[in-house]
């Protein structure tokens, strides 16, 4: 049974899709009605994990989401899914004044590329959404998109459809993130490191091969099926609990929410057999974890940590040598670290691409005036104070702005 929804043609006739229907549908009335027709369409794209319902649904259920504040932009044609975008109506309140209204994605919760599960190209999906917000959705004063790769298609599109429809636009950098080509194979990796990494790597593949033919202390166990997750899950949780990541509080360990994200995860993408978890024990005690996803012929590295009893030993980077050789050696074409660039990452790759946040302010003076407020005094994209300029702190700042969103939203400006 279709979730019921309510039509408006406006959007898509003004960008030529005529035939193009789109609504703005809330979670509770889409979730579970369609998701059979998502998942269809998520398998007929080939798209990210993260664009998955799946990946959503466990969001959603892991984090225990608000589902009053999720809503789900949908469009179809002749009745067919062409695209799926689930976003939170965010709001916050500052010094008690009225507050600000933005949209994000669902993914943006946890994503890997943060892309749009569309069958459109990226330029009619980003102009199709802006064009939906605008005519379906009331009160919002941005649309927030964190961890776009900045080389791929969306974000220009993303960009190009806010100058278009005439959005104010914020780009900031956010990260680089290490991508490990392997379309080469396992001994290009090698021989493209340092003298004295690429004398590391081999010994520690001598070690696995010995581990391999049950000589030596160490053993690496893989994990692929769905009944293999929950055992899998108990085995990171027990090296999390052991990791330096656990005391600092980012351990999966230490915040019950990932904890149930991540087993809801595991459990649901392992049935379309995405999820690779490996695990290295020494001396039949669990020493290192990595819990990595295929998507096509790449794979993504989702977590990885291992117990600080055995730091001296480098499990995890035996665990690496372990996961990367195994991919190399079935056809993965690319490994993508996800994430910010730390050491342990940059020591196998000297390969990067940047990341970037997209802030879109709503169209017409009111985004520009929230705009400029926001960042009133400060060079674009630097940081920096501009000479000549009123200065104010952050909450003066954003105190102005609240009573500025506050006299406007009384005249009915907006």
């Amino acid at each position: 049974m279709k979730a019921s929804r309510t039509v408006a043609n406006d959007a898509p006739v003004a960008l030529g899709l005529p035939d193009v229907q789109v609504a703005i549908v809330p979670w509770s009335r889409f979730v579970p009605a369609d998701v059979d027709e998502w998942q269809a369409l998520w398998e007929a794209t080939g798209a990210a994990p993260d664009l998955s319902p799946s990946w959503a649904r466990s969001l959603v259920e892991g984090h225990q989401l608000d589902v009053n504040r999720l809503q789900v932009l949908v469009a179809r044609r002749a009745g067919e899914l062409l695209m799926v975008w689930p976003f939170q109506h965010c709001s916050r309140r500052r010094l008690g004044l009225v507050g600000v209204d933005w949209v994000e994605p669902l993914q943006s919760t946890y994503c890997t590329r943060s892309g749009v599960l569309s069958r459109l190209d990226e330029a009619a999906s980003a102009q199709l959404i802006l064009a939906t917000l605008r005519s379906h959705l009331r009160t919002w004063h941005w649309v927030h998109l964190h961890g776009l790769p900045a080389s791929q298609a969306l974000s220009p599109a993303w960009q190009q459809a806010a100058q278009r429809a005439g959005f104010p636009l914020q780009v900031k950098a956010v990260g680089q993130t290490p991508l490990l080509d392997l379309r080469q194979g396992w001994a290009a990796v090698v021989a493209s490191r340092p003298k004295r990494v690429r004398e590391k790597l081999r010994s520690m593949l001598r070690t696995l091969e010995r581990a391999e033919a049950g000589d030596g202390p160490w053993r690496v166990e893989h994990f692929t099926e769905p009944a293999q997750m929950p055992r899998f899950m108990d085995l990171l949780l027990q090296i999390e609990q052991a990791s330096w990541k656990h005391a600092a509080g980012s351990a999966i360990s230490a915040r019950p929410w990932e904890e149930r994200t991540f087993r809801l995860l595991c459990e649901r993408l392992a049935a379309s057999g995405q999820v690779v978890g490996t695990v290295l024990f020494h001396e039949g005690r669990p020493a290192a974890h990595g819990l990595d996803l295929w998507h096509g012929q790449r794979v993504l590295g989702l977590k990885t940590s291992y117990d600080a009893a055995f730091a001296r030993l480098r499990p995890g980077t035996l665990l690496t040598v372990a996961a990367l050789s195994r991919y190399a050696a079935q056809g993965a074409t690319e490994y993508d670290f996800l994430g910010d660039s730390g050491i342990d990452k940059r020591e196998w790759t000297d390969q990067t691409y940047e990341r970037v946040a997209l802030r879109l302010y709503s169209p017409g003076w009111v985004g520009w005036v929230i705009h400029r407020a926001l960042h009133l005094g400060r060079a674009r994209g630097a940081g920096t104070r501009v000479p000549g300029r009123l200065w104010l702190p952050g909450t003066a700042r954003l105190a102005a702005l609240s009573m500025m969103v506050e006299g406007l939203g009384a005249l009915h400006l907006f």
